[in-house]
């Protein structure tokens, strides 16, 4: 994540989903899918991603690089308005939740999903495994969302040291956090089928508890200071006002922790399995 704001030079096209995100050229020669500082899921929805990039930084699963996203007057224009049922409002001035866009819109497709055939060559298809332990600990009421792109040209853009077999296949990115923690409601409901990618063959390197330890003590071995750094280099319009409920949310999520082994017995015993290949110790706790 990067604390310092960039501005917003040139509206690209709009992007699906409930947050009605903007796609923008920015001012770092970058591409930023933005969210409205006030979108239609709530101001709480820009912390909850910028504190769960933070949390996906340390374990080290691939998510993109997030910065506020100021916008002119003159660029503030090109952008739709926002809808807000029979209502709508102006995107506004920010400062806004950008996600880096991987690369030139003009020369990267990124694709929603792949093919249960390509995932083969998806070279960081372990982190799912990742994504999925976190997104319990994180009380995740969404379905996890992915993008993929062509990994030779997410390292053309990024300078990324990718090996020549490693470039010939794809990457994924975990993207739209703003459902951990329960969304705006900033509390915990737990169910087997939260958290849980639609396609379960990205879970099929799971075999047994081995292949979830590394996740389960990277999270465990995750300090306190990493949340809270994430909370001070937010904006402050972003937390003013939620300092309370911040300290009670990360006391509440600390304590969560003792509980991902249930959380994860709990969605391999629910309606939707999602380690097919389970074969080690039995799950049952």
């Amino acid at each position: 994540m990067e604390t310092e704001s960039v501005g917003a030079v040139k509206f690209i096209r709009s992007m699906r989903g409930g947050s009605q995100a903007q796609l923008l050229s920015t001012t770092n020669q970058k591409y930023h899918v933005t969210k409205a500082r006030f979108n239609p899921q709530g101001q709480r929805t820009l912390i909850n991603e910028w504190i769960t990039t933070a949390i996906f930084d340390w374990i080290h699963v691939l998510v993109p690089r997030v910065r506020p996203v100021l916008v002119e007057p003159a660029v503030l224009l090109m952008i739709p308005l926002l809808r807000f049922g029979s209502r709508w409002q102006t995107f506004g001035e920010g400062p806004h939740l950008g996600s880096e866009f991987p690369g030139d819109p003009e020369r990267v497709t990124v694709y929603d999903f792949l093919p249960t055939v390509l995932l083969r060559k998806h070279i960081n298809v372990h982190d799912f495994a990742g994504a999925l332990v976190c997104h319990k600990w994180l009380g995740n009421t969404d379905r996890p969302q992915a993008i993929f792109f062509r990994a030779a040209a997410f390292k053309n853009w990024s300078g990324s040291p990718l090996d020549d077999a490693q470039s010939s296949g794809f990457l994924c990115e975990f993207i739209d956090h703003g459902y951990c923690f329960g969304g705006p409601e900033w509390s915990f409901t737990d169910s087997p089928a939260t958290g849980v990618y639609h396609d379960l063959a990205v879970y099929d390197l799971v075999t047994g508890w081995d292949s979830l330890t590394n996740w389960i003590e990277a999270i465990h071995g995750l300090p306190e200071s990493v949340l809270w750094n994430a909370v001070r280099s937010a904006p402050r319009e972003w937390v003013s006002g939620e300092e309370g409920n911040l300290e009670r949310l990360i006391g509440r999520l600390f304590t969560r922790r003792k509980r991902l082994p249930q959380l994860i017995a709990d969605a391999h015993n629910g309606d939707r399995n999602p380690f097919r290949n389970w074969n080690g110790t039995s799950i049952l706790l």
